[in-house]
């Protein structure tokens, strides 16, 4: 199958981030609920609003950084 990369990324654009890129299908429902176990398990933080570092009800989520080690590897290979 030849698939160009439109056709399976979608791309938004936002003036923090410069440009956010999704693909359907990227993850399995198990493999979403592995990241999600894997982010609890490495500590989760309030997110925050821009560069400014405020947490606010904008923005009502918790967020964590996945380093690439071990456990996490099939994610990053993937």
């Amino acid at each position: 199958m030849n698939l160009s990369l439109n056709s399976v990324v979608d791309r938004d654009l936002n003036d923090s981030v410069y440009m956010i890129a999704t693909a359907r299908t990227f993850l399995t429902e198990d493999e979403c609920r592995q990241v999600v176990a894997l982010g609890k398990k490495s500590g989760l933080d309030e997110g925050t609003i821009g560069m400014r570092n405020d947490v606010s009800a904008m923005r009502n989520s918790d967020v964590t950084c996945l380093a690439p080690v071990q456990e996490t590897m099939w994610l990053f290979e993937k």
